[in-house]
């Protein structure tokens, strides 16, 4: 499964057509969205509290702004799924792209380590880090989202 961690501050304006658009997202695997509300002050949190979710939906919050990497942290910390993948609630990205990046990297049989990769091709992997494996409420640094394999 993968967790699609949300961290949310004043986004009032897209936060419910943020959460909207990844559930209508079909990705090739199960997936949950963990939503981290940073002390918003512009409604936000009442927007959220509000809302009638799907049941994929996970809602948590800090009582002031702490940051977004506190967010994530939180959100992390309470991801069930096997991957994580950050996505922001401000719709700078198309959530459809996150089946671009999961599909191959997080299905079985293809390597989504950086040291997978180099054991598999024999040659160094490169890493940008923007989806972790998870394992219970503890993470680890381990790319799958944007893991290239290279065999040049």
């Amino acid at each position: 499964m993968l967790s699609i961690l949300m961290p949310v501050y004043n986004e009032s304006e897209r936060v419910e057509r943020a959460i909207a658009e990844v559930l209508e997202t079909e990705l090739p695997v199960e997936f949950e969205l963990v939503v981290v509300d940073d002390g918003s002050t512009d409604g936000t949190r009442e927007l959220l509290r509000r809302g009638n979710w799907d049941g994929r939906v996970r809602l948590f919050e800090h009582p002031e702004n702490r940051g977004k990497g506190a967010a994530v942290q939180t959100a992390l910390a309470e991801a069930n799924g096997e991957y994580a993948a950050i996505f922001d609630a401000d719709l700078e990205y198309d959530p459809a792209d996150l089946a671009l990046l999961i599909a191959p990297r997080c299905s079985t049989g293809v390597p989504t380590r950086p040291s997978e990769c180099a054991r598999s091709t024999g040659t160094p992997a490169t890493r940008s880090c923007s989806c972790w494996e998870t394992r219970g409420s503890r993470w680890r640094a381990t790319c799958c989202s944007t893991c290239t394999c290279t065999t040049s």
